[in-house]
């Protein structure tokens, strides 16, 4: 995927909506709020299946994301939603890589430290604090995201994948005008449900 030069890079890039600020992760300011959200199985249940045991653990998450997204080129990465009226941190939303199935190993690496693998297909998503649910944040967020995508980084689609039996999220992805392909198991070894959009409104 070509990338022209005047995109933001990740470290750069700052996202406002109504009522949050969407900007890159600081692990050692975040981390706590972090593993707040990470270390509730409800959050987990629908991402990695496990949650966070340690604080240092998280915060060892969060630096190798950093180090390993401020090398990517086109500004993609995972972005902490911290609300304007608190400055806490309830969340996480997604404008990265989607990784196909068949470089999962690669993708490892290169969180890892190791160099990365050719990017094909744009993924947006949000993780947010169980108590922040059915406010709209998701919603806010990956709308956020997906205008940024199209009319900053000049994408021309993007995609979610998401468990089956995530509702809340499929709702999200629906109010933000993406279309259900059904499922598939092209992207993170898994089958899960694709979601398409070819546009955002400014």
């Amino acid at each position: 995927m070509e990338v022209p030069e005047d995109r933001p890079r990740y470290l750069e890039t700052r996202i406002e909506t109504a009522r949050t600020t969407l900007r890159p992760w600081e692990p050692e300011r975040d981390a706590e709020d972090a593993f707040a959200i990470y270390s509730d199985p409800l959050v987990a249940e629908f991402l990695s299946g496990s949650v966070e045991e340690s604080l240092d653990e998280q915060l060892e998450k969060l630096q190798a994301s950093v180090r390993a997204y401020s090398q990517l080129e086109g500004g993609y990465g995972p972005y902490a939603i911290e609300l304007k009226e608190t400055g806490t941190v309830v969340g996480c939303g997604l404008l990265k890589p989607l990784p196909r199935s068949e470089d999962l190993d690669a993708w490892r690496a290169f969180r890892d430290g190791g160099p990365p693998p050719e990017i094909h297909e744009i993924e947006v998503g949000w993780h947010l604090a169980r108590t922040y649910w059915g406010q709209g944040l998701a919603t806010e967020a990956g709308a956020a995201l997906l205008c940024h995508g199209f009319h900053t980084l000049r994408l021309q689609e993007v995609f979610a994948v998401l468990y089956r039996a995530n509702r809340r999220s499929a709702s999200v992805a629906k109010r933000l005008g993406m279309e259900h392909l059904g499922p598939t198991e092209r992207f993170y070894g898994v089958e899960t449900e694709l979601y398409r959009t070819t546009g955002f409104p400014a």
